[in-house]
């Protein structure tokens, strides 16, 4: 174009998925159905695009044996040379990077996010996992606000750059809500009965989708709340009520393909004989109290009688 103009380079981005060491996890990569998996995904390259708009769709099937803690998906870009021999010497210039898992153990949520981008000094950055001390998006660095975590050894925060991926989490062990995994880490929050009240009460607000994943152990968990949190007629209740949303959830049309998991449960894996009579005492109270004028139990006496 003349020696006072120049082209935009041809962008490549290439994703692995690490763990906390920094190491790439091996095949659990999925380009599509046929293909079989890798450990790396390379994106198409657009000729001459300073703004590429990639829209490519990539599969990531981790097993629940693996230690979700720590993994990231980490993306590296680089100049893709029309030279074969230049284009193998090419080293990336940027990375961006996003945690699966948030400290409170919940996944990434499933919504487009704003990751940021680094540069990368070749001669400095030795790809150690020291950049998992820096912020990986935009919200992060909003919530570090310290400039000291804008760099690390060979990586610098490019403040004129972003890089947006969209991500979908389909799992039965790992969920996104906060309080949907605290009920099914229940144990750890038995005794603080404000927190529970909110879980519960905060379960019977849920979509279905959701509750429908971790179906049994989520009846496991509201099986042990009862039968473990003594003397609290409140949290008794709640847990009642929750079993009824659960039930009448599983009634609906939409989700009556889950009926047989709950059929299955109550025959096969459902081992706390003695909640019956646990739950007998709060339906009679229930009961008792369905002509009293400013009860709140006719809300969920109809619906237990119709669950029984």
């Amino acid at each position: 174009k003349g020696p006072t103009k120049s082209t935009d380079k041809n962008v490549e981005v290439t994703m692995y998925v690490c763990d906390s060491r920094g190491e790439v996890m091996q095949n659990v990569i999925s380009y599509g159905c046929v293909d079989p998996p890798t450990s790396e995904y390379k994106s198409m390259v657009y000729y001459h695009q300073d703004k590429p708009k990639w829209f490519e769709t990539v599969k990531v099937a981790i097993s629940t044996e693996v230690e979700f803690k720590g993994l990231h998906l980490k993306f590296l870009f680089r100049h893709k040379s029309s030279t074969e021999a230049k284009d193998r010497s090419e080293k990336p210039f940027a990375m961006s990077f996003v945690r699966m898992m948030n400290d409170n153990g919940t996944t990434l949520q499933d919504k487009t996010h704003e990751l940021l981008v680094y540069k990368v000094e070749s001669k400095k950055h030795d790809d150690a996992a020291m950049y998992l001390k820096l912020p990986c998006s935009k919200v992060e660095l909003e919530q570090f606000g310290h400039s000291n975590h804008k760099q690390t050894s060979g990586l610098t925060l490019s403040t004129k750059d972003s890089f947006f991926v969209y991500s979908y989490v389909c799992s039965t062990k790992l969920t996104h809500n906060v309080d949907l995994l605290g009920l099914l880490k229940w144990h750890e929050v038995l005794d603080d009965t404000k927190a529970l009240k909110t879980y519960l009460e905060h379960l019977m607000k849920e979509e279905g989708e959701e509750i429908v994943k971790f179906l049994q152990d989520l009846l496991d968990s509201l099986f042990n709340i009862l039968m473990q949190h003594t003397n609290n007629e409140l949290c008794d209740n709640l847990v009642f009520d929750a079993l009824i949303y659960i039930i009448v959830l599983i009634s609906d049309r939409k989700y009556h393909q889950f009926r047989p998991v709950l059929d299955a449960y109550i025959d096969s894996a459902f081992s706390f004989a003695i909640a019956y009579s646990k739950l007998m005492v709060i339906l009679k109270d229930y009961v008792d109290k369905a002509n009293d004028k400013f009860s709140q139990s006719e809300s969920s006496l109809l619906p237990g009688i119709k669950s029984l």
